[in-house]
């Protein structure tokens, strides 16, 4: 994971162009305008991490919420629910169930 931060103007990070965003993406860098944060900039790597990190959660979370045995809807329902609610297909749920 990333293990520091920096804050650049959009002013600083459009001078310094692209490919100098990209050399900084070995930590993070916040592209702030008027000092508010408008982008971060980070490593395809760590956005790779990051994108399976939120995978596995939510696969734990819905492996907790199906396996709670919650009386008052249907399972099938509960499943589109939770899938709904992280922006899952129900399908490929129901596919990668162990």
């Amino acid at each position: 994971m990333v293990s520091s931060m920096i804050r650049v103007p959009v002013s600083l990070a459009e001078q310094k162009g692209v490919p100098w965003l990209a050399e900084t993406a070995q930590t993070e860098t916040v592209v702030t305008s008027s000092s508010k944060p408008k982008a971060i900039v980070v490593a395809a790597s760590e956005l790779h991490a990051l994108k399976q990190l939120v995978r596995d959660i939510a696969d734990q979370v819905i492996a907790q919420y199906v396996g709670r045995g919650v009386e008052r809807t249907p399972a099938s329902t509960r499943l589109e629910l939770v899938c709904a609610r992280l922006g899952l297909s129900v399908q490929e749920v129901r596919s990668n169930r162990p």
